[in-house]
């Protein structure tokens, strides 16, 4: 099953290493091996692995997920 993690603002992928492990090979972390995911991790513009943005505008608002407050 395909999950999405990503960082906040400003923040990196970094912060996601802890998690990918467990989430993508549960049976080495002691759960069963249905219990995986195929992750998807992006990197925000200007941050970690990701260029710079060459245009104006992006912050936070524009980067959130659709329908987040």
């Amino acid at each position: 099953m395909p999950l999405i993690i990503t960082h906040g603002w400003p923040g990196s992928v970094i912060e996601m290493l802890d998690v990918i492990g467990p989430l993508t090979d549960p049976t080495a972390y002691g759960g069963g091996a249905d219990e995986g995911f195929d992750l998807v991790v992006p990197s925000l513009p200007g941050f970690g692995f990701s260029g710079q943005p060459t245009e104006l505008g992006w912050n936070p608002g524009r980067v959130r997920a659709p329908g987040r407050n």
